[in-house]
């Protein structure tokens, strides 16, 4: 009986010591890991600010509640840079070249319908269909934050203000079509 309990303190042991080096990993900052995932949601950014050109067109149907251009600039910026955090953790939770594969997949197509917002929206000028990437966009991110649930809660924590915006971005882009 003794040996047993022994045998199972050791199996608990082993978990322990996995999830303590886990969680310090946490604390050590991977600086190559976090500039890699800043200068992928910097690039995204970038790429959606090109087809931000509110002009005349815009402010005619420019809703009532729409923040002045300034506020979702420095939203955009905080919630840009919780992205990249998130994309950190998740990156380092995943354990497995296929885990990392899938932070990647979703990552990549959140950003991608992001951008593509943009375009739709101030470009082709089409409320109608940039409501409906909107809305698979916050799908996306719910997706995002489902799956990063499961494996490192932070992730998770990081993109609730990206999805509350998105609500608002859905709101706003409703508001622009109707």
């Amino acid at each position: 009986m003794a040996k047993k309990k022994r045998k199972k303190d050791k199996i608990n042991d082993k978990k322990l010591i996995k999830y303590i080096k886990k969680e310090s990993d946490f604390k050590k900052l991977n600086w190559k890991v976090f500039v890699i995932c800043l200068i992928f949601v910097i690039a995204v950014a970038f790429a959606g600010s090109f087809s931000t050109n509110t002009g005349k067109w815009y402010e005619d149907i420019k809703p009532g509640i729409a923040l002045p251009s300034w506020a979702f600039s420095i939203i955009w910026a905080i919630i840009y840079y919780m992205i990249a955090i998130s994309m950190y953790y998740a990156w380092l939770s995943a354990d497995n070249s296929e885990k990392r594969k899938k932070v990647i997949i979703l990552f990549t197509n959140n950003f991608i319908l992001n951008i593509a917002w943009s375009f739709i929206f101030f470009v082709l000028k089409d409320p109608g269909f940039a409501l409906i990437d909107v809305i698979i966009l916050f799908l996306s991110t719910a997706t995002m934050v489902y799956i990063n649930w499961k494996t490192c809660r932070r992730a998770s924590y990081l993109l609730i203000p990206y999805l509350i915006w998105l609500i608002y971005a859905v709101i706003l882009t409703y508001l622009a079509y109707i």
